[in-house]
Protein backbone atom coordinates (compact mmCIF):
# COMPACT_ATOMS: atom_id res chain seq x y z
CA UNK A 1 0.00 0.00 0.00
CA UNK A 2 2.85 2.34 0.85
CA UNK A 3 4.28 1.72 -2.63
CA UNK A 4 1.00 2.85 -4.26
CA UNK A 5 0.91 6.09 -2.24
CA UNK A 6 4.46 6.95 -3.31
CA UNK A 7 3.59 6.29 -7.00
CA UNK A 8 0.41 8.35 -6.68
CA UNK A 9 2.28 11.29 -5.13
CA UNK A 10 5.02 11.02 -7.76
CA UNK A 11 2.43 11.08 -10.56
CA UNK A 12 0.71 14.11 -8.98
CA UNK A 13 4.03 15.98 -8.83
CA UNK A 14 4.79 15.10 -12.46
CA UNK A 15 1.34 16.32 -13.55
CA UNK A 16 1.83 19.61 -11.73
CA UNK A 17 5.32 20.10 -13.19
CA UNK A 18 4.10 19.15 -16.67
CA UNK A 19 1.22 21.62 -16.38
CA UNK A 20 3.57 24.44 -15.43
CA UNK A 21 6.03 23.69 -18.21
CA UNK A 22 3.35 23.09 -20.82
CA UNK A 23 1.66 26.51 -20.52
CA UNK A 24 -1.37 25.45 -18.51
CA UNK A 25 -3.42 23.49 -20.99
CA UNK A 26 -3.47 25.19 -24.35
CA UNK A 27 -3.36 28.90 -23.70
CA UNK A 28 -1.37 29.32 -26.89
CA UNK A 29 2.10 29.86 -25.51
CA UNK A 30 1.42 32.49 -22.88
CA UNK A 31 -0.96 34.79 -24.72
CA UNK A 32 -4.15 35.55 -22.86
CA UNK A 33 -5.83 37.11 -25.90
CA UNK A 34 -9.19 35.50 -26.42
CA UNK A 35 -9.31 36.45 -30.09
CA UNK A 36 -11.09 39.76 -29.53
CA UNK A 37 -8.77 41.95 -31.59
CA UNK A 38 -9.98 45.45 -32.35
CA UNK A 39 -10.20 46.52 -35.96
CA UNK A 40 -9.36 50.17 -36.49
CA UNK A 41 -11.43 52.04 -39.07
CA UNK A 42 -9.39 54.72 -40.85
CA UNK A 43 -11.60 57.23 -42.70
CA UNK A 44 -11.44 56.79 -46.48
CA UNK A 45 -11.77 60.58 -46.84
CA UNK A 46 -10.86 63.32 -44.38
CA UNK A 47 -13.35 65.87 -45.72
CA UNK A 48 -15.79 66.73 -42.95
CA UNK A 49 -13.28 65.91 -40.19
CA UNK A 50 -11.30 67.99 -37.71
CA UNK A 51 -7.76 66.83 -36.93
CA UNK A 52 -6.06 68.03 -33.74
CA UNK A 53 -2.38 67.13 -33.35
CA UNK A 54 -0.47 67.66 -30.11
CA UNK A 55 3.27 67.86 -30.69
CA UNK A 56 5.44 65.70 -28.45
CA UNK A 57 8.94 65.95 -29.93
CA UNK A 58 10.60 68.28 -32.43
CA UNK A 59 13.87 67.61 -34.24
CA UNK A 60 15.47 70.21 -36.55
CA UNK A 61 16.95 68.22 -39.43
CA UNK A 62 18.36 71.17 -41.38
CA UNK A 63 18.30 74.95 -41.51
CA UNK A 64 17.25 77.45 -38.89
CA UNK A 65 15.41 76.47 -35.72
CA UNK A 66 11.68 76.13 -36.04
CA UNK A 67 8.84 77.79 -34.14
CA UNK A 68 7.24 74.39 -33.49
CA UNK A 69 7.68 73.20 -29.89
CA UNK A 70 6.68 70.27 -27.70
CA UNK A 71 3.14 70.82 -26.40
CA UNK A 72 2.00 72.89 -29.42
CA UNK A 73 -1.39 72.06 -30.88
CA UNK A 74 -2.09 72.03 -34.62
CA UNK A 75 -5.74 71.96 -35.69
CA UNK A 76 -7.08 71.44 -39.21
CA UNK A 77 -10.71 71.26 -40.30
CA UNK A 78 -11.09 69.74 -43.77
CA UNK A 79 -14.17 71.51 -45.12
CA UNK A 80 -13.95 70.58 -48.82
CA UNK A 81 -11.48 69.71 -51.57
CA UNK A 82 -10.60 73.41 -51.74
CA UNK A 83 -10.89 74.60 -48.13
CA UNK A 84 -8.98 73.73 -44.97
CA UNK A 85 -9.41 75.79 -41.81
CA UNK A 86 -6.41 75.89 -39.49
CA UNK A 87 -5.63 76.97 -35.94
CA UNK A 88 -2.30 77.21 -34.20
CA UNK A 89 0.94 77.04 -36.13
CA UNK A 90 1.16 76.17 -39.83
CA UNK A 91 -2.14 77.90 -40.61
CA UNK A 92 -1.07 79.71 -43.78
CA UNK A 93 -3.28 79.01 -46.80
CA UNK A 94 -2.59 75.76 -48.60
CA UNK A 95 -2.02 75.72 -52.34
CA UNK A 96 -2.86 72.01 -52.50
CA UNK A 97 -3.32 69.00 -50.27
CA UNK A 98 -3.82 65.25 -50.45
CA UNK A 99 -5.02 62.44 -48.21
CA UNK A 100 -4.07 58.79 -48.69
CA UNK A 101 -4.73 55.56 -46.78
CA UNK A 102 -1.61 53.43 -47.43
CA UNK A 103 -2.48 50.71 -44.88
CA UNK A 104 -5.30 49.49 -42.67
CA UNK A 105 -4.26 51.63 -39.69
CA UNK A 106 -2.46 54.59 -41.33
CA UNK A 107 -3.32 57.74 -43.23
CA UNK A 108 -1.00 60.25 -44.89
CA UNK A 109 -1.79 63.96 -45.22
CA UNK A 110 0.31 66.21 -47.46
CA UNK A 111 -0.26 69.97 -47.19
CA UNK A 112 1.51 72.25 -49.66
CA UNK A 113 1.90 75.94 -48.80
CA UNK A 114 3.46 78.82 -50.70
CA UNK A 115 6.32 78.60 -48.16
CA UNK A 116 6.84 74.82 -48.09
CA UNK A 117 5.26 71.45 -47.45
CA UNK A 118 4.06 69.42 -44.46
CA UNK A 119 3.66 65.63 -44.60
CA UNK A 120 2.02 63.87 -41.66
CA UNK A 121 1.60 60.12 -41.26
CA UNK A 122 -1.19 59.25 -38.83
CA UNK A 123 -1.11 55.82 -37.16
CA UNK A 124 -4.52 55.00 -35.72
CA UNK A 125 -4.71 53.03 -32.46
CA UNK A 126 -8.51 53.54 -32.30
CA UNK A 127 -11.01 54.89 -34.82
CA UNK A 128 -10.40 58.45 -33.57
CA UNK A 129 -6.97 58.59 -31.88
CA UNK A 130 -3.36 57.63 -32.41
CA UNK A 131 0.15 58.92 -32.96
CA UNK A 132 1.69 60.85 -35.82
CA UNK A 133 5.04 61.62 -37.41
CA UNK A 134 5.40 64.72 -39.52
CA UNK A 135 8.00 66.48 -41.62
CA UNK A 136 7.77 70.17 -42.47
CA UNK A 137 10.09 71.47 -45.17
CA UNK A 138 10.31 75.17 -46.02
CA UNK A 139 11.40 76.49 -49.43
CA UNK A 140 14.38 78.05 -47.62
CA UNK A 141 15.70 74.51 -46.99
CA UNK A 142 14.80 74.20 -43.31
CA UNK A 143 13.37 70.79 -42.41
CA UNK A 144 11.82 69.77 -39.11
CA UNK A 145 10.57 66.35 -37.99
CA UNK A 146 7.91 66.23 -35.29
CA UNK A 147 5.93 63.51 -33.54
CA UNK A 148 2.97 63.42 -31.19
CA UNK A 149 -0.59 62.29 -30.71
CA UNK A 150 -3.79 63.15 -32.54
CA UNK A 151 -7.56 63.13 -32.24
CA UNK A 152 -9.86 63.14 -35.25
CA UNK A 153 -13.57 63.98 -35.07
CA UNK A 154 -16.38 64.96 -37.37
CA UNK A 155 -16.44 68.72 -37.82
CA UNK A 156 -20.23 68.96 -38.01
Amino acid sequence: MKNYIVKFLLMAVLVIIGGCLGGGGGSGGGSSDSGSSTTVKVPSSIIGYKLVETVGTVEVLSGKPNTLSSGDTLEYTFVSNNQILGKGLLTMPTTSWSYEVPSSNQAKITLTYSTGQSIDTLTFSTDTTGSFTGTHTLITGSTVKYTGTFIISTSK
